[in-house]
């Protein structure tokens, strides 16, 4: 059976999709039959591959005629393309690996200054990754704002993002939930934006760039001392030539005296900086174990990164509404308790965490489960977390019930079906499996958790799937770019990948290695940035990458637009209508950037166990965060057995289109 057809059925002659997916392979096949194992071949697959990845095109001018006199150029356009199309297209580009801040900006700075949205953004993106220089965020800030004003949707969320990093703007929750709540469309008075909630110290912020700038100053007196050692080194030379000149010799050690005494004290000065040198080297060491930045810029300080390593906060449950400025989470009416699941990073340690100034500790996988009761109709909860450095960090936000108290069932995060006048799309998946590397030690699952991930879509769920087992980079990036051009906008994707990940260790950036990949070749590899911008590019509204391996690069949880579980049915009915025509970048990882067990869930890994349960489980519509939520407490049970340290991550995709839609799955 061939790698490219539907997990167990033959193809259907009318199913477009698997038929010129098929058809495109079946050529690559046969160029490859009788020359797979010589150089040449290898080397022209790699060649093919490089032209499928995307970039900045500048499409030349155009000849077009107004009546039948007068001739014009029209200027010439930028586009996100693969190379080779830019190629037969006749456009100028940068090839992917060699392009930079300056190649990308002359792409599309002039079309951003004439105010066309996608170009300003564009722009913004290019100063917020940095493109081998630092990022300019407010730069970027400033571009986002533009596009922002004209109610693109993709400024929007990015503009979001960075109020709430604090990241060239100043640092404001409310702000940025008020952008993600324009970008999803959720306008209406009924219908407030709701999502996760994350809090992260400002002070540890501040302290870095204090550091930095002691840092720098301790460099110039390091600098100083230099000089004064050399001019020292001089003068003593001149003393002992010329001790006949002694009113001159006297003057010489005169001014000897003094720069050693100038030098003594840059010492001690030197001296009393070195605590802080060392603390700047233990904040650096923590930058190389935090979550990278979605970005392939050659290694640039990442102060994002290191802003990153105060104690931070995230709310996974319940959902947070912003209402008039509070934050607030709608419960069911008369529910008697709530229970508070949520997880704190603390690269210090841990040393204090409170809810409502009780104690309480979190597991081995820095996540807590706090049931606090519901005894009025809004219960404020207060959540403080402090590290053994004395950084601090805390939220607030309120617990909401309309009525009074009596116990519900807890909630489920499914409905049974799929209202009236909603349409979904078509749902279409390519799913990747891969054992048998070259140059990697084999993985035992990730083919078996591909094929049953195949039926289970589409069996289950009406998915017309396309199976690729052991797939190299070629296989990859050539399915990825005929779906590119096949899919339509009402389209949904699933992208499902099982396989090695790596992290480069230059930039921090990610990447997912096909069998093919080299080991120290990164040429060869597929880099997570080059993966946004392919998904980009996808004309698919709603999009889903999930990945039992590592994902970088994502923004957090508060853009995720969530379902509320006080919504009327009328109500919720509108809300999916407009997550329905939000377009959605989403991935699901199985750990972050650390490590994942390809073992552990029988003959499936531990993450994929937990997926194809909650697939299963499932049985009416399902949103992509309620899939997240149900993978993490089915992981968190094996995990704990295990003794493993593994938790999945759920958010959007920065930089590849996400305007804060949400990903359905309907059962059949």
């Amino acid at each position: 059976m061939s790698v490219f057809t539907s997990y167990y059925s033959p193809l259907n002659s009318s199913n477009a999709f698997l038929r010129v997916a098929l058809a495109s392979i079946v050529v690559t096949g046969l160029l490859a039959c009788g020359a797979e194992n010589t150089k040449e071949s290898a080397q022209s697959e790699e060649l093919q591959a490089d032209g499928l990845i995307i970039v900045d095109c500048l499409l030349p001018p155009q000849l077009r005629k107004l009546g039948k006199q007068a001739t014009y150029m029209t200027p010439r356009r930028p586009i996100k393309t693969t190379g080779s199309e830019c190629e037969i297209r006749g456009g100028e580009y940068v090839a992917y690996d060699r392009s930079s801040y300056s190649t990308a900006l002359k792409t599309w700075l002039p079309l951003a200054q004439q105010g066309d949205p996608d170009a300003q953004t564009n722009v913004g993106e290019i100063n917020e990754k940095g493109m081998g220089i630092p990022p300019d965020y407010k730069v970027a800030a400033m571009w986002y704002q533009k596009a922002a004003d004209q109610g693109f949707s993709r400024a929007q969320i990015n503009l979001g993002h960075l109020y709430e990093k604090g990241l060239g703007v100043p640092k404001s929750t409310v702000t940025a939930l008020n952008w993600y709540r324009k970008a999803s469309g959720l306008s209406a008075d009924n219908l407030e934006y709701t999502s996760s909630l994350q809090a992260l110290s400002d002070t540890h912020k501040e302290e870095v760039i204090s550091l930095k700038n002691k840092l720098k100053r301790v460099k110039t007196r390091e600098k100083k001392a230099k000089l004064l050692n050399s001019e020292l080194a001089l003068m003593r030379k001149q003393v002992n030539k010329n001790k006949e000149y002694a009113s001159k010799n006297k003057l010489l050690t005169q001014q000897i005296q003094q720069l050693e005494a100038s030098l003594q004290s840059a010492r001690e000065q030197k001296a009393d900086l070195l605590p802080i040198q060392q603390q700047i080297l233990a904040l650096q060491g923590m930058v190389k174990v935090s979550v990278p930045e979605l970005s392939d810029a050659p290694s640039a300080p990442n102060y994002v990164a290191l802003a990153q390593s105060p104690p931070g906060i995230e709310i996974i449950d319940p959902p947070i509404t912003l209402t008039r400025g509070s934050k607030t989470a709608m419960l069911k009416p008369v529910i008697a308790s709530q229970e508070i699941i949520g997880k704190i990073t603390a690269p210090y340690g841990l040393k204090l965490f409170e809810i409502n100034n009780k104690k309480h500790d979190i597991d081995k996988h820095n996540l807590f489960w706090v049931t606090v009761p519901i005894s009025q109709q809004e219960t404020p909860i207060t959540i403080k977390a402090e590290d053994k450095q004395g950084n601090k960090v805390d939220m607030s936000f309120s617990l909401f019930s309309s009525r009074s108290v009596r116990a519900v069932p807890a909630l489920t995060g499914t409905h049974s079906q799929l209202e009236r006048g909603i349409k979904l799309g078509d749902y279409y998946a390519v799913i990747i499996g891969n054992n048998s590397y070259k140059n990697y030690p084999d993985l035992k699952t990730a083919i078996t958790d591909a094929e049953e991930t195949a039926r289970v879509l589409q069996d289950e769920y009406g998915f017309k799937t396309l199976l690729l087992r052991d797939a190299t980079r070629y296989k990859i990036l050539s399915t990825f770019n005929r779906i590119r051009r096949e899919l339509k906008e009402s389209d949904n994707l699933l992208i499902y990948y099982a396989g090695h990940g790596e992290i480069d260790k230059t930039d921090q950036s990610g990447y997912w290695l096909p069998v093919d990949a080299r080991q120290g070749d990164t040429k060869n590899w597929i880099s997570n940035s080059a993966i946004s911008d392919i998904l980009g590019a996808i004309k698919a509204k709603h999009v889903m990458v999930v990945v039992d391996s590592c994902y970088s690069g994502t923004l957090s949880t508060t853009s995720i637009p969530r379902s509320n579980a006080n919504f009327s049915p009328k109500i919720h009915k509108e809300w999916i209508e407009v997550m329905t025509t939000t377009s959605a970048r989403m991935a699901l990882t199985s750990g972050g950037v650390q490590p994942v067990i390809d073992s552990g869930g029988g003959k499936h890994s531990v993450f994929a166990k937990a997926f194809l349960d909650t697939l299963s489980d499932n049985k009416g519509l399902m949103e992509g965060y309620s899939l997240y939520t149900n993978v993490l407490g089915k992981m968190k049970v094996v995990t704990d057995k295990l003794n493993v340290d593994q938790i999945p991550d759920y958010a959007p995709i920065q930089h590849a289109g996400h305007e804060a839609g949400e990903f359905f799955f309907q059962r059949m």
